[in-house]
């Protein structure tokens, strides 16, 4: 019989990740819909904080795959992770819808 292993604190991480990128791609690509090249350009401009935290987030989980189920990161440290990613980019759309 196989048995899958489940890591509960990956998928917290991955529902933050996801929440957060949902926040800084939605305001990158807000606004005033000139004309295609403006908002491509525009979204570009402001998206990069998504191709970060998804190096970071990739990096991260790498290490954590590693490590034994037992040793990995608990579920509410992984709760912990994803409030503060998810309040990061929660800031820096408003700082984007600021601007």
């Amino acid at each position: 019989m196989t048995t899958v292993e489940r890591d509960l604190g990956a998928g917290v991480r991955a529902g933050g990740f996801l929440a957060g990128c949902g926040a800084v791609l939605g305001a990158a690509v807000a606004g005033d819909w000139v004309s295609l090249t403006f908002t491509l350009s525009d979204f570009l401009q402001l998206a990069w904080p998504f191709l970060v935290g998804s190096v970071m987030l990739t990096a991260f989980e790498r290490t954590q795959a590693r490590r034994p189920l037992a040793k990995r990161l608990s579920a509410a440290a992984s709760a912990l992770v994803s409030a503060i990613f998810v309040f990061v980019s929660v800031m820096y759309a408003v700082w984007v819808a600021k601007q």
